[in-house]
């Protein structure tokens, strides 16, 4: 079973997100990779969880898995197109954001959500 973090954990919550346009490329990425993030390899999925879970730097990321630091941003860019890949071929994220924009008038309301 797949733990559901980020962005996506924001909005079970009941915070309302629904309404802020992905601009931030962070925001976007880290709901992406909720979603699609076990399909990724291992390696995507450290370098995804280190940059954008943990806030480690590039340095950082390098020096621990012993590449240069422009080895892990082309590393880490390969990983974010990969979600963005599948996004595009599945599309939970786009349907999962417009259930919730669609279901947020009622959540106002206090009424159930479908």
């Amino acid at each position: 079973m797949t733990k559901i973090g980020g962005y996506a954990n924001l909005v079970c919550q009941g915070n309302d997100l629904t309404g802020m346009e992905l601009k931030s490329d962070r925001l976007r990425v880290t709901l992406l990779y909720d979603f699609y993030g076990e399909l990724l390899t291992e390696r995507q999925r450290n370098l995804i969880e280190r940059y954008y879970n943990d806030d480690f730097s590039l340095r950082e990321i390098g020096e621990e898995l012993g590449i240069s630091r422009q080895a892990v941003y082309e590393s880490l860019k390969r990983a974010e197109k990969a979600l963005e890949v599948f996004e595009n071929k599945l599309g939970l994220v786009e349907r999962f954001q417009k259930r919730r924009r669609a279901n947020f008038p009622k959540f106002l309301k206090g009424e159930k959500s479908v």
